[in-house]
């Protein structure tokens, strides 16, 4: 595995960073994009190893893609692709939710991914090896109330990653789903007020709220040649969140 280069979306903070870092400790190269170019030079400073890379492209752009893969066309095109990111948009009650809105949501959410997949799956047939996580949600099983947009991204997101396994399974290439519980992060933090932090954090099993290294040590897993048997699958990383919900229901 160390020779091997891991393309990260949504790296410069929370989960994308977590996951940086538990890569590179792993002996991989990784190539980190997000929006800001100051946090992103900051987080790959900070990473064990050599070589890492940082793209800054704003993924809700059309012309992201054609930015990452310029890059990535200069330096080696990734064997291992972590899709961590969502184009946020504002929680809505469904009956306010817009057909258009919701469209143009599913565009910016899946965009990137479906421009870059061509050429990242013909390198990884060529090599005999490519890796596929998507950090999901578990909305997109639970759903939310306001949260109809985010659960229908979220959907779509683990139906293209369930594709790729699908269409490449057989050329040593895995394509496999995170669905992340509640995730203590920066993000979290900037749009929930404590008492509704405190209140989501106790609703698993384990009572607390996952950290963005919970996640990372699973995709850590899941790019391994220990998980090459494992593929299309599932894998929560939630506490217990399906089987403990009723510890601490929400507010009506």
């Amino acid at each position: 595995m160390q020779r091997k280069t891991a393309l990260i979306l949504g790296a410069s903070r929370g989960i994308g960073a977590a996951t940086a870092m538990n890569l590179a400790s792993r002996g991989l190269r990784t190539i980190l994009v997000a929006r800001n170019q100051s946090n992103l030079t900051i987080r790959r400073d900070s990473l064990p190893g050599e070589g890492h890379e940082t793209i800054a492209a704003d993924l809700s752009r059309p012309q992201s893609a054609a930015v990452i893969l310029d890059h990535c066309s200069r330096i080696g095109l990734p064997d291992i692709v972590v899709w961590n990111h969502y184009v946020r948009s504002e929680l809505k009650k469904l009956e306010k939710v817009s057909s258009a809105g919701w469209a143009q949501a599913l565009q910016e959410n899946c965009r990137v991914i479906l421009e870059l997949y061509p050429a990242f799956a013909d390198h990884q047939r060529i090599q005999g090896f490519g890796r596929w996580i998507l950090v999901s949600s578990a909305v997109a099983q639970l759903g939310g109330p306001g949260q109809g947009i985010y659960a229908s991204v979220k959907s779509a997101q683990e139906a293209l990653i369930r594709t790729i396994a699908v269409e490449q399974g057989n050329k040593g290439i895995t394509a496999n789903i995170i669905r992340a519980g509640f995730i203590d992060t920066p993000g979290i933090r900037e749009n929930y007020d404590q008492e509704t932090i405190q209140r989501l954090s106790s609703m698993n099993l384990a009572g607390r709220a996952g950290k963005p290294e919970d996640v990372a040590a699973a995709v850590g897993f899941l790019v391994s040649e220990e998980a090459s048997f494992v593929n299309a699958a599932i894998l929560p990383v939630d506490g217990g969140l399906s089987s403990g919900w009723f510890l601490n229901p929400p507010a009506p």
